[in-house]
């Protein structure tokens, strides 16, 4: 560890701390208006305070260039919050004497406000919300460790000239975000209660100074994925080598999910020439499946997958509509009040209406366990798709058999979902920083879930629609204000792909600008369909889909996202550039565009891309193997 040599300034108004190796940052804190400032290349950033806690108490230890400040919130717990900075990074460690909700520490602001600024949040993929524009709310449940909340314990602020900061939860199992409109949208890290108590929760912020927006971002997922690499969750696919099925085999790879025959399925995709493809949806509950079915599938080249659940069950009378029943009722969640947790609902053929239980993960990972190698010796599937695991939020259990916390429920959806990629090709549903680990794609990653299609893709997945919600095509399929912030921390580690209830032709009107989406950020499509008969109405439309992405998904392969950039004035053309070579450039727009690229000046089609291929050839990502 390098040695820190520190600066301490006491002065009239306050005291302030520089660190002599990173001249550009310095914080101070103004005892008489008891406000916090950071000073980086040449800007001033306020803490802006919430109503409810006062600073009762200042220190400084200055060996070591520490700010203690001590709080009181409004029902007298109290808050005690370590600032330091080292290097190019600024600490926050913050403690409570009760075990409550603490919001801390507050929003930095800009001292001179910039009406460009940005709030980077990941939801999903992550979004560029305008800080000073009312009528444009974020959206407010940012809750951690749930893919339907946040998908990273990470955000930041920046401006059209690249000025902003970052920041991230180093113990993210109790971190949340806060969404506040004072004079202008504000984030706040807060951190809810323990099971036994507070403890220490610690966080840290870098501020940055690139040439624009785009470039302060990628250097936000940067610093953000090295803390990933260096704590051991950053894993590449090329790392996860299951016994069933293989990683490489994801690339330009469709996901199908239809209600018919799977045989008959892979016989029609195979009549398109559509010659890779993951029938997600091989379940012998719905017809004949057996290892004959299995190898016939596999043989045209084609993956096999199949659903499975550990988060909700629901009493054995149910086993009629529902194999989820293992665990009911000794191995549920007891919450803190005792009951049961509620979960997903199903409607049973009598019309009535089953609530769900929450399975304890404790539990789960004794299941899987036992029942998927048995499974597997039966019907080899290449992929299991696990729902829920990582879309619902972290839970404590109090149940005498199986307890934990947040951090214990975390470790045990983990181990599930590493015992299942040891064994096949494993997915989850939308995708949290720790599903990086062990899954090897994300299915819902891809869609703003925010923003739906409709109401209730949930509950009826493969119903197209000709109508969409207005924020949908503003948000979900519009390209001004999304963020790869998800891929260029982990796209080598995991596969991107769409909600089922969000596929590529959810929409036909926006099929294309789906797929744009799909190749600019180097993910998989998802085609959902009822039947095989309604396939076959989209027969053109899925072989044109087809040959559309795939020249690109193979180019870009299972290489790290190096960069995103918007590379014109309308915004429309939109850049990503691989770590091994390959570059795609997007047009969203409706006019073809010109742009120099790699030294060559290049016409982009409306709605079309330009590719520059990867510097070693096809199938130049086997070799990782």
């Amino acid at each position: 560890m390098r040695k820190l040599t520190w600066l301490l300034l006491i002065g009239l108004a306050g005291i302030s701390c520089r660190a002599k190796d990173a001249p550009q940052y310095s914080f101070k804190f103004n005892e008489k208006t008891k406000v916090l400032y950071v000073e980086a290349f040449g800007e001033t950033w306020v803490q802006q305070s919430v109503p409810g806690m006062e600073i009762m108490a200042v220190g400084w230890q200055t060996p070591q260039g520490t700010l203690t400040l001590t709080m009181l919130d409004a029902r007298q717990n109290r808050i005690e919050a370590k600032w330091q900075l080292k290097g190019s990074e600024l600490f926050c460690e913050v403690r409570c004497s009760s075990n409550v909700a603490v919001s801390y520490p507050w929003p930095f602001v800009r001292k001179v406000p910039q009406e460009s600024d940005r709030l980077l949040v990941p939801v999903a993929e992550g979004i560029l919300y305008p800080a000073h524009n009312h009528s444009i709310q974020p959206y407010s449940w940012l809750k951690g460790n749930t893919g339907y909340g946040i998908s990273l314990p990470l955000f930041g602020t920046i401006d059209r000239k690249g000025s902003g900061y970052g920041c991230f939860a180093e113990d993210p199992d109790y971190f949340e975000i806060k969404v506040n409109w004072t004079d202008q949208w504000t984030l706040t890290p807060t951190w809810v209660p323990g099971k036994n108590e507070f403890g220490a929760r610690k966080c840290r912020y870098q501020f940055f100074q690139k040439e624009s927006r785009d470039q302060a971002g990628v250097a936000i997922a940067k610093w953000y994925r090295s803390w990933l690499k260096e704590t051991g969750y950053l894993v590449p696919l090329s790392k996860k080598k299951p016994k069933h099925g293989k990683p490489e085999d994801l690339v330009a790879c469709p996901q199908v999910w239809v209600w018919s025959d799977p045989l008959e399925t892979a016989q029609f995709l195979n009549s398109l020439g559509i010659d890779r493809a993951l029938l997600a949806n091989v379940d012998p509950k719905y017809w004949t499946v057996d290892r004959d079915v299995l190898d016939q599938i596999h043989e045209m080249g084609y993956l096999t997958g199949k659903y499975d659940n550990y988060e909700d069950r629901w009493p054995a009378e149910l086993a009629e509509i529902t194999e989820c029943t293992k665990g009911y009722p000794e191995g549920l969640i007891i919450a803190k009040d005792g009951k049961f947790v509620p979960a997903w609902q199903l409607a049973g053929p009598d019309g009535q209406t089953y609530t769900g239980a929450k399975l304890c993960s404790g539990y789960g990972k004794q299941l899987i366990k036992r029942d998927l190698p048995k499974e597997l010796r039966r019907l080899p599937y290449s992929s299991r798709f696990i729902d829920v695991i990582t879309a619902s939020e972290l839970r404590e259990c109090f149940h005498p058999e199986h307890p934990h916390d947040r951090t214990g429920d975390r470790k045990d959806r983990m181990a599930i979902l590493k015992f299942s990629s040891q064994q096949v090709l494993t997915g989850a549903e939308k995708g949290t920083w720790w599903s990086v680990a062990a899954c090897h794609y994300l299915q819902g990653i891809l869609s703003l879930n925010p923003y739906p299609p409709a109401d209730d893709i949930g509950n009826s997945p493969a119903k197209i629609l000709d109508e969409v919600n207005r924020d949908y095509l503003r948000f979900d399929v519009g390209h001004v204000y999304r963020f790869p912030l998800f891929e260029l921390v982990a796209h080598d580690c995991v596969i991107p792909t769409w909600y089922w209830g969000d596929g590529n032709n959810k929409h036909p009107g926006t099929w294309r600008e789906k797929d744009l989406l799909t190749i600019l950020y180097g993910g998989a499509p998802m085609w959902c369909f009822q039947t095989i008969g309604e396939m076959r109405n989209y027969a053109d439309s899925l072989k044109a889909s087809y040959r559309f992405v795939k020249p690109a998904l193979e180019q870009i392969g299972l290489a790290e996202m190096a960069s995103f950039a918007v590379v014109s004035r309308s915004g429309a053309l939109q850049q990503t550039r691989w770590a091994n070579g390959a570059v795609v450039t997007v047009n969203f727009g409706d006019t073809a565009e010109l742009l120099t690229v790699e030294g060559v000046q290049v016409s982009i089609p409306p709605q079309g891309y330009h590719l520059v291929e990867a510097a070693a050839p096809l199938p130049w990502w086997k070799r990782l193997f």
